[in-house]
Parts: C-alpha cells; structure tokens; sequence
C-alpha cells in the first residue's frame, strides 16, 4: 500500500500492474484478517484456547495471564479497529481503480488511511511480540536458574554420600576415584 501510494504522488492513476499489486495486496490483507480472527484456527481463538486452558489446569501464575491478556486485548482492538478500515480503504481503491474515475487521485485518501492502520497493525504486533520475548527471556532465566538449584542440591546430595562413605578412611584405603 505504501509503494502505490507514494506512486500516486507522480501519477494520476494507478495502472494495471499497480492494479494487480493492489489486488494481490487485499488478497493478502484478507489472509492476516483470518489468521487473526478466524474463529477456528485464528490467534485471537488460539489465545482464548490457551486461557480457557489454564483457567482449566488450575494454572494462576499471574505473569502468564497477564500476558495472554495483555496479548488478547491488542489482538481485539487490531482486529475491531485496524483490520476492517485497512480492507475496506483497499477495496475502495480497487474499486476506483478498476472504474477509473474521472478524479484526479481518488484513492489517495484512502490508501493513506489504509496505510496508518496497518503501521497500526504493525506497531500493536511488534509491541506484543517485544513484551513476548522479554517475558521468554524472564522465562528463560527463571528456568537457567531453577536447574542451577537443582544441580546444586544434587551435587550437595552427592557430597553427603561420598561424605557418608569416606568419613574415618584414610586416603591410601579409599577407591582411587574418591582420592581425589
């Protein structure tokens, strides 16, 4: 949308290859549209799956449903806000196109106002993703941290049995191993 917009800044209409690239670009438009909020296989449905699940499991870790909501909530507003704005401009601009009206850039407007939602669309998905990946990275370290502990107990386990079986030994009679 950005390209054919910035190409009716120099010309008045746009061409047939521009109007293909505007129909390829409302095709996939409609594609992020459905995976989006397509009721079976959509991430606003997956999300909503995924909370229901640990409402389900019993799971209150409060980090995780802050994230999920967080996440569905900027699902909900791109998808009642962006989504249908940016589709409906791109039609429009098709639909001018292919009459070719007699007014001197027409869709100019429109694919101005199309591309501002979808820079809209892109901003809420990179925040989403950025807040994502922090979370990943609390995650990561949480858990990096977590199997240091466990390997600390197993090794202070490990020492108390060594230490059960070499107390009152001399060095010479312990197993070589145990020497050292």
């Amino acid at each position: 949308v950005k390209e054919l917009r910035e190409q009716l800044e120099n010309q008045p209409t746009l061409s047939k290859s521009d109007l293909a690239h505007l129909q390829a670009a409302e095709t996939l438009q409609r594609q992020v549209q459905r995976r989006i909020t397509s009721p079976s296989e959509g991430l606003q449905n997956q999300i909503k799956q995924l909370q229901q699940d640990l409402t389900n499991n019993h799971i209150t870790n409060s980090a995780v449903n802050e994230q999920m909501e967080v996440v569905d909530a900027g699902l909900d507003r791109v998808a009642r806000e962006d989504l249908p704005q940016i589709e409906q401009n791109i039609s429009r601009v098709r639909k001018a196109a292919e009459e070719e009206a007699n007014e001197k850039n027409p869709q100019r407007p429109e694919l101005a106002e199309a591309q501002k939602h979808q820079d809209s669309v892109v901003a809420t998905l990179d925040d989403m993703l950025e807040r994502l990946s922090k979370w990943e990275t609390y995650r990561g370290i949480a858990r990096d941290v977590r199997e240091l502990v466990e390997q600390q107990e197993r090794l202070g386990k490990e020492t108390q049995e060594i230490g059960r079986e070499t107390i009152g030994k001399s060095r010479e009679s312990l197993p070589p191993d145990a020497q050292a």
